[in-house]
């Protein structure tokens, strides 16, 4: 399937045998629907990310409300894994877009110790974002850093919100309600093999 990626910029050898940087398409990153299943973000971005949800409200707009999912594309997740000394992918609760309180998962990687790969440059960066206000300038803070910061993916930055277009990586609890209702069933008062037969129908949609 032809898709209009977005482009990404690696590292790579000229013809002169020089170093530079080579762009690339990245894949499962469609601009045109404005979908991403899974995308590289800052280290700055991670940290806000996390933050919001730490100060995330628990009562009145809950954000875990419309959550069933959240799907990542391969390419996303082999990023991670493609680290050296990765063994596993550690997933976060986070907030990516500061105007709403809906709930994402970004990921980044960890080795066969369970310890967080380069989290000294998470720490690092850290020490540098705090005082300031925001919006923070992430190349600035991150080209003074020392440390390397690990690879981290978001399911698409923010995405659209929800409900998302077409194709959905982030799934709303509201739009399975919705179809629920198009049927005339309570989810309540559903069985549980009734439960997961319209979901699975609902999640393959």
């Amino acid at each position: 399937m032809s898709r209009k990626n977005e482009k990404m910029i690696v590292q790579g050898y000229y013809s002169d045998n020089s170093l530079g940087s080579i762009e690339m398409e990245q894949p499962y990153s469609d601009t045109t629907a404005g979908i991403h299943y899974g995308m590289p973000v800052t280290g700055t971005n991670f940290l806000q990310m996390l933050e919001r949800f730490r100060q995330a409200p628990s009562s009145a707009n809950p954000p875990f409300r419309n959550l069933w999912w959240v799907e990542f594309s391969k390419a996303s997740i082999f990023r991670i894994l493609a680290q050296e000394e990765c063994e596993y992918v550690r997933m976060y609760f986070v907030i990516p877009d500061a105007t709403k309180n809906e709930v994402s998962l970004a990921l980044h990687g960890v080795d066969s110790a369970h310890n967080t790969i380069h989290k000294e440059g998470l720490l690092e960066l850290c020490q540098s974002m705090q005082g300031l206000a925001g919006p923070f300038n992430d190349p600035d803070l991150l080209q003074n850093l020392t440390n390397q910061i690990p690879a981290i993916e978001e399911k698409g930055n923010g995405g659209t919100g929800f409900p998302l277009s077409d194709a959905k990586n982030v799934k709303s609890m509201d739009d399975f309600y919705t179809e629920l209702e198009k049927d005339n069933l309570n989810f309540n008062q559903l069985s549980l093999c009734q439960f997961v037969e319209k979901f699975l129908v609902f999640a393959d949609k």
